[in-house]
């Protein structure tokens, strides 16, 4: 007899690890939170071993947390598939896109419907990366276009969507000096999953910052908002901002700091699948428009 646990609990964990709280484990799976509590503690008790770093409600996966998560994930995976396939023939199939939270809801979400109305039996799941995409587990792809941060990584299979670009933006009425190669600021918005954009630009570009204050946010989306609401000015990637260059909602203040096909996507080292190869080559003509 298979020594395995039962399958819910091994979805409750694959929920929680994949969004990362109990509650949208819960939500999404239609449960309670306690049951889905109760499950993961009965996984731990099986392995003997802590899968998940609680830090608040957040959770944050242990080593043995991490290995368990990528072998569930990849079991999840094909048994959804030769499911699909009994049941006949493939429909509905699953993309999971591993992303910043700030890349679904600006760029890629508003373009979904597009991929839909080429691929209706095809849905893309969503998994927001609270780090570098060269780290994501448990995803088909994930799309990485933090140049400033990260560098291309290496050991996946990497296929080039587009350039980047990054500029610098603030409100209309908010006033900037530039002196030589020195910007005058009154306050940098910064984003505390890519701390260090501010000082990579610095090197990338020769010019100095000077702010006299800094304001930290969760992340870019909210980096944006505070830009444009006066509060400072934020560098960020032009494709995040576009609507709002369009509308006058930000203007942009040169130079700003572009580096060809450092707009990536990687998969695991696996052949990716036609529809995943399909989803590929949609990402690289969105990309291609309006940039």
């Amino acid at each position: 007899m298979r020594q395995l646990p039962p399958m819910s609990s091994l979805r409750s964990f694959e929920a929680a690890a994949r969004l990362g709280t109990m509650t949208a484990a819960a939500s999404e799976l239609g449960r309670t939170h306690g049951a889905i509590s109760r499950q993961i503690a009965q996984l731990e008790q099986a392995t003997g071993q802590l899968l998940f770093q609680r830090a608040g409600v957040l959770l944050k996966l242990t080593p043995a947390g991490s290995d368990l998560f990528a072998v569930t994930v990849e079991a999840l995976d094909r048994l959804e598939e030769s499911f699909t396939s009994v049941r006949g023939g493939r429909q509905n199939q699953v993309i999971t896109l591993g992303c910043g939270s700030t890349f679904a809801s600006r760029w890629l979400i508003p373009r979904l419907p597009r991929f839909y109305e080429l691929h209706p039996n095809v849905t893309v799941k969503i998994d927001v990366l609270k780090r570098s995409a060269s780290e994501a587990r448990g995803v088909s792809i994930a799309t990485s276009w933090d140049r400033l941060s990260y560098p291309v990584p290496e050991g996946s299979n990497v296929y080039v969507l587009g350039d980047v670009e990054f500029v610098i933006v603030g409100h209309p009425q908010l006033d900037m000096g530039v002196s030589g190669k020195a910007f005058n600021m009154p306050t940098r918005l910064r984003s505390l999953t890519s701390p260090h954009h501010w000082e990579a630009f610095e090197q990338k570009t020769g010019f100095s910052i000077h702010a006299k204050t800094t304001m930290d946010f969760a992340n870019t989306q909210q980096c944006i908002d505070a830009a444009v609401a006066g509060l400072g000015f934020v560098l960020v990637e032009a494709r995040m901002i576009d609507e709002e260059l369009k509308t006058g909602r930000l203007i942009a203040h040169p130079p700003s700091w572009r580096m060809a096909a450092g707009f990536v996507a990687m998969t695991s080292g696996q052949t990716p699948s036609s529809i995943l190869r399909k989803f590929i080559s949609w990402l690289v003509e969105q990309s291609a428009i309006n940039r």
